[in-house]
Parts: C-alpha cells; structure tokens; sequence
C-alpha cells in the first residue's frame, strides 16, 4: 500500500482493521500483488516479434506431423 501512494501509518491501520476479516483482506488485499506478479513486464506484453516466430513454428509442425 506504501508503494501505491498511502502514507505507512495509515497503511497500517487498514491493514489491521481489514485483518478482522480474513476473507475479504486476502481478496482485496493480497491477490493484486500475486496477480500482478505473475503478469510478464509491460514491454514483453507489446512485443510480439518471439510470439509471432512460435506461432509459425507450431503451425509448421502441424503441417507435417498432422
């Protein structure tokens, strides 16, 4: 919450607050962050040079195995 711009005391004090209620602080709170971890970096998701050569090789190899 710090690095999104909330000061740390009052990030602490959603945080405890939110942590009364356990189902509602992992979803609101915590998958963000693994969600966001698990997304490429923003220059990859626009570079679509590698994709392209894959998706050429896969439809090759179609091509003669099928």
């Amino acid at each position: 919450m710090v690095q999104r711009g909330v000061q740390p005391a009052d990030a602490r004090e959603v945080v405890h607050r939110l942590a009364k209620y356990e189902d509602y602080f992992l979803e609101s709170l915590l998958l963000p962050f693994k969600t966001q971890q698990i997304m490429p970096p923003e220059d990859e998701l626009h570079a679509t040079g590698p994709y392209v050569a894959e998706a050429f090789t896969m439809f090759l190899s179609v091509l003669l195995v099928g």
